[in-house]
């Protein structure tokens, strides 16, 4: 039973990209919707993981983003003569 003025609060996994130069981050947050909104919101741990993955690609410090989430490096399939 729902206690009075308890918000019923759910959470949703979601798989977010984080791009900088030529490589990619899969970060797996959490989105929490809010009823004053118009859209859901995430953790602020989630959004602090998305900010360090996205300063150690740009610093190319793959081994730290790597620990941190999947990380994957673009190449180019076909390229423009």
């Amino acid at each position: 039973m729902k206690k009075h003025g308890t918000p019923n609060m759910t959470t949703n996994r979601k798989t977010m990209l984080v791009h900088e130069d030529r490589y990619v981050a899969e970060i797996h947050v959490e989105t929490n919707p809010d009823a004053g909104t118009w859209a859901p919101y995430l953790a602020a741990l989630d959004t602090e993981s998305l900010d360090a993955h996205r300063a150690a690609l740009h610093r190319n410090h793959l081994q730290t983003a790597g620990t941190l989430e999947s990380t994957y490096a673009h190449r180019a399939v076909l390229a423009a003569d």
